[in-house]
């Protein structure tokens, strides 16, 4: 497979000076809740659209939750205040090989992709599954035992510092007998908190932001697979449904633990590549 077949020709993109807001909203829009921030910059005595960084919802999480974004008005947020500047980025005559290492190695989710007229698209890393077709190895070989749990009347508060605590973007969501009733992601958490600043008033946030729980926010179709499945079947359910995240089951009908979008890219590198992290 070529790079090419990899890239995303129009991926989401947002000025430095859009707010927080119509991130949001592109993330509403697209279901993706990772984009390239651009800026005018002028080169040769002409603008010219740079890449300025890449905004995520760990980005936005890391910081909306503070008391001083708290008090902020919504359409004072740009996105130029949560972005990750410098980014990575690749050439298209980039190896593929290389793609993948690096995608693994710095678990970074969206790689810019430039050639000589500037920004030709990008990767992300839930694309890169499709490499894992010839994967036929069992689940059982990546499955996490460890893993975030949450329970279904947990504030969003909570959430948000495991999932910054553990560097996690996927949570399983149990209900009061501690069963699997669904997942939530760090997408759903962004967009919880940043739709919460736009329409609560300022004087309302400290104590409202409390009443902020998981049972208004999680997805209820938690996808399962068995630990007898091959590993590329969890990586399409992952691909077509983009959950983040698979429950896995032993033969028993027990939970054995998940598997997640970055354990299938670091497999997929250490196997069918040949590189190590």
């Amino acid at each position: 497979m070529s790079l090419d077949e990899f890239i995303e020709k129009t991926p989401a993109t947002l000025d430095k000076n859009d707010s927080l807001i119509n991130y949001v909203r592109l993330l509403k829009k697209t279901g993706n809740d990772k984009a390239i921030i651009l800026e005018n910059k002028r080169v040769n005595e002409k603008y010219v659209k740079n890449i300025a960084g890449v905004v995520s919802s760990r980005d936005i999480v890391g910081k909306i939750a503070t008391e001083r974004l708290r008090l902020s008005s919504p359409g004072r947020l740009r996105v130029s205040g949560f972005m990750s500047i410098q980014p990575l980025i690749a050439r298209l005559d980039t190896p593929l090989s290389d793609i993948v290492k690096t995608m693994a190695s710095k678990s970074i989710g969206i790689l810019p992709i430039v050639g000589n007229e500037g920004l030709e698209g990008a990767i992300y890393r839930w694309s890169l599954l499709k490499l894992t077709e010839s994967i036929t190895d069992p689940v059982s070989k990546i499955v996490k035992k460890d893993y975030l749990k949450i329970r279904v009347d947990d504030s969003l508060l909570m959430l948000r510092q495991g999932m910054l605590n553990r560097d996690e973007s996927f949570a399983v969501v149990v209900g009061e007998d501690g069963k699997p009733i669904g997942y939530i992601t760090i997408m759903d958490l962004a967009y919880a908190f940043t739709t919460f600043i736009e329409n609560i008033p300022e004087k309302h946030r400290k104590e409202r932001i409390e009443e902020l729980v998981v049972r208004d926010y999680y997805k209820r179709n938690l996808p399962v697979v068995s630990e007898e499945a091959e590993i590329y079947k969890a990586a399409r359910i992952l691909y077509e449904e983009k959950t983040r995240g698979v429950l896995v089951l032993n033969n028993e009908g027990k939970v054995s633990g998940v598997v997640r979008e970055h354990d299938l890219i670091g497999y997929l590198a250490l196997t069918i590549l040949g590189i190590t992290r």
